[in-house]
């Protein structure tokens, strides 16, 4: 699991182009924008698979910690295979996000995703204190 998350005073997205294709999804909002938002650009990584509880426990806490750093209530999840190291299969990493969104909202957060499997446009600002930008590899 890698992850770069962003203590983000405002955060929009749009989908432009698809890059995956997944049958019997649900479909997702092509856009959309968030304020006082963490926004977690999350890359699920093989070995995830065989800690899957673990890694959602790891995950989840980090993401809350630093929520928590600026009482940010909303998060945005967001798949982004681009942080290096090895990829799961794409249907893992789909699943794994809805499970982390469900443990998120579980404990009172808001969440969204952008759509999975699409590239997008983004426009992120991001606050400047030291824990407004971290990244994490486990």
């Amino acid at each position: 699991m890698k992850a770069l998350l962003h203590q983000a005073s405002y955060f929009s997205w749009q989908a432009e182009n698809q890059t995956l294709l997944f049958k019997d999804t649900e479909p997702q909002p092509m856009h959309g924008e968030v304020t006082e938002a963490l926004v977690a650009w999350l890359q699920i990584e093989a070995h995830d698979n065989d800690n899957h509880t673990k890694s959602l426990r790891k995950i989840a806490k980090q993401i809350k910690w630093c929520a928590k750093k600026r009482q940010l209530n909303k998060i945005v999840l967001h798949s982004f295979a681009h942080l290096g190291g090895t990829k799961s299969n794409p249907e893992y990493a789909q699943g794994f996000l809805c499970d982390l969104e469900a443990r998120l909202m579980e404990n009172g957060y808001q969440v969204q995703q952008t759509p999975f499997g699409w590239s997008c446009s983004w426009k992120l600002n991001t606050y400047g204190n030291s824990t407004a930008k971290i990244f994490v590899s486990f």
